[in-house]
């Protein structure tokens, strides 16, 4: 299988891909456990199938990255009000 994620290649953030093997799945049938079998590498330098594949999937995984990155926030705000508080 293979992975799209967001990842510091060089000294840059871009889409990223990597090869992985699913070793398990859970009673509800999600991967469970993953074993990576590549290093991370530019989703620009995959194959074009690749490249294809992932642009259904590239909503998904950007909308990932903005609830994480509002937990982020929402947790430093937090932590300054009561560093404030103090």
């Amino acid at each position: 299988m293979t992975l799209l994620g967001y990842a510091y290649l060089g000294d840059k953030w871009v889409l990223a891909v990597k090869s992985a093997v699913l070793v398990s799945v859970s009673r509800t049938g999600e991967p469970d456990t993953l074993k990576d079998s590549s290093e991370w590498r530019p989703l620009l330098d995959a194959s074009r199938e690749i490249r294809t594949k992932a642009m259904r999937v590239i909503p998904r995984l950007l909308a990932e990255i903005r609830n994480q990155a509002q937990d982020a926030v929402d947790s430093i705000e937090k932590a300054s009000k009561v560093a404030a508080e103090l």
